[in-house]
């Protein structure tokens, strides 16, 4: 089991199932490939049965499932944020804001989960002073999120 969990946010609207599920996602989990400590949580976990195709998802969920009705999703989202050790948000080339990833940012801040936010240096839409302020850090790619994440929760001296 795994001793460390990470909670991996972003933008889903808008983007097709593969996208969403794969994508960033999965080259995060490649660069801690060699972590096994490290236990990662994705909010399209479960979620299948979205796979349309490439057709984009959009923000409304799907009620015909418990998991992704707009209940569902708000739950575990906000119980798997809860208990994580460490959030991963990436915004990286966004092009509209994402109200969800955002309510996430709201949620370990709260319960004060460090946050490692992806972003470019400057021109994301999600560039906002309450947004980088409750971030702990900023990086501007995945790789350096998993490296950073690596640095922070692994034991060493």
């Amino acid at each position: 089991m795994s001793k460390y969990l990470v909670y991996l946010s972003g933008p889903i609207t808008g983007l097709s199932y593969t996208d969403a599920a794969e994508g960033w996602r999965r080259r995060y989990a490649d660069c801690l490939a060699d972590s096994p400590a490290i236990g990662l949580l994705s909010p399209m976990r479960g979620c299948e049965h979205l796979h349309v195709g490439d057709e984009p998802m959009d923000a409304l969920g799907d009620a015909s499932d418990v998991l992704t009705s707009p209940a569902g999703i708000t739950s575990r989202d906000r119980f798997d944020v809860g208990r994580s050790t460490i959030m991963v948000v990436n915004v990286m080339g966004a092009e509209r804001v994402s109200i969800g990833t955002m309510i996430e940012i709201g949620w370990a801040d709260a319960v004060r989960v460090p946050i490692i936010l992806v972003m470019e240096p400057e021109g994301n839409i999600h560039d906002h002073a309450m947004v980088v302020h409750m971030c702990d850090y900023i990086v501007h790619s995945v790789e350096a999120a998993a490296i950073l994440t690596r640095r922070l929760i692994l034991p060493g001296i």
